[in-house]
């Protein structure tokens, strides 16, 4: 056994710091991965037939990882722009940040870029799609309220079933400003009104420590949520992880 085969084989089910445990197989050298080439088609027949198809995205093909049965392999479409759009999935300063946020308990699992130029490509713990699962369902909701002025496009399709049954979500491209919930009692309101239904806390100070630096409140992907968190942190009760009813609901549970 390798000892690619070896850090795989450590991955059983999804943790929250899967990534720690597969981070001495990264990059990978282009004659590591020669699967790729031939998945970068736009022929929906050919792709289908290919062994471990799963399916594609506007921006990305989803495939079984071919040695690992836990994870998925996402690989640019062959479209200029759209893969200058798969590039955000592998910009260091996001992705350090999406990392911060999975480990302090944020309902999200991040993707591990691999691999350089045409070769370029991320990996995935494998999870669960419950198409048309109702969105109160579960920790459906819980999921999409802790998400709530940090990413976009929380709909069905981008969410999945973990390993512990929780909910979380799987393409994270859409960080930046929307039009989220903001009541006109400002942001204690937003805790009172929106969050304390469903007993969430953010860990507010934790965050602004983290992000106490030039180079994400100049960025306009971050610094919309990044407000919201500076106004919530009088009212919220600063645990160090996201809760909900007090317990760190997606950092609990894993092997």
């Amino acid at each position: 056994m390798t000892a690619f085969d070896t850090a795989f084989a450590l991955l059983k089910r999804y943790t929250p710091n899967w990534r720690d445990e597969v981070k001495d197989i990264a990059p990978l050298e282009d004659d590591e991965v020669p699967f790729i080439d031939e998945w970068d088609s736009d022929d929906d027949e050919a792709k289908a037939e290919m062994e471990g198809f799963i399916g594609s995205g506007s921006k990305a093909h989803v495939f079984e990882h071919p040695w690992s049965y836990e994870h998925v392999v996402k690989v640019p479409v062959d479209d200029p722009y759209y893969r200058e759009s798969f590039d955000m999935r592998t910009d260091p300063d996001t992705i350090e940040t999406l990392q911060f946020l999975e480990d302090i308990g944020y309902p999200i699992a991040t993707e591990m870029p691999m691999g350089s130029g045409a070769s370029v490509h991320t990996i995935q713990p494998k999870m669960r799609h419950v198409f048309g699962r109702p969105h109160h369902e579960g920790d459906r909701a819980t999921a999409d309220r802790a998400l709530a002025h940090l990413l976009a496009d929380r709909h069905n399709a981008n969410f999945a079933v973990d390993s512990a049954g929780k909910s979380r979500m799987i393409d994270l491209e859409a960080i930046g400003p929307m039009a989220d919930f903001w009541p006109n009692t400002g942001a204690e309101g937003f805790q009172t009104e929106y969050l304390d239904p469903l007993k969430i806390q953010h860990p507010v100070s934790r965050i602004l420590d983290y992000f106490d630096d030039e180079r994400y409140w100049n960025n306009m992907r971050f610094r919309s949520w990044l407000r919201t968190m500076e106004e919530l942190e009088p009212f919220s009760d600063n645990p160090n992880t996201l809760t909900v009813d007090g317990k760190p609901h997606w950092l609990e549970g894993y092997d």
